[in-house]
């Protein structure tokens, strides 16, 4: 099965088929409020089209120091609104000047427990 642009639905193909555009997969999940973010390499010089929103978040992510900080603290300290700064920091990974890690996994069998415990009271 493959998808094709402009109808939005899946239509299959056989592989010799010509005229083929498929979609880019995303190889990264993307960026949420919860993603920890840290500065790539602080000595790497910002490219000169940055955006400033942008910039200003960099320098958000280098104020956090080594450890890094989360999306949702850098909204905080810039004062840009968090759906703004999840675009920017993907804007900033892609252009590998950041390095992001997602939220650690959460036990979804302990959260059913605590869910349970709650509906007893």
């Amino acid at each position: 099965m493959r998808w094709e642009i402009g109808t939005g639905l899946p239509e299959y193909r056989p592989l010799g088929a010509s005229g083929y555009v498929g979609r880019r997969r995303r190889t990264r999940p993307p960026v949420t409020e919860l993603h920890s973010v840290r500065v790539h390499d602080p000595r790497m010089p910002l490219p000169t089209d940055l955006p400033r929103p942008a910039a200003v978040v960099y320098a958000s992510c280098l104020r956090a120091g080594p450890a890094g900080t989360r999306v949702l603290d850098l909204a905080l300290d810039s004062g840009i609104p968090l759906a703004k700064v999840t675009m920017l920091v993907e804007l900033l990974r892609e252009a590998a000047l950041v390095v992001d890690t997602p939220p650690p996994c959460v036990d979804r069998r302990l959260l059913e427990r605590v869910l349970e415990g709650l509906r007893r009271l």
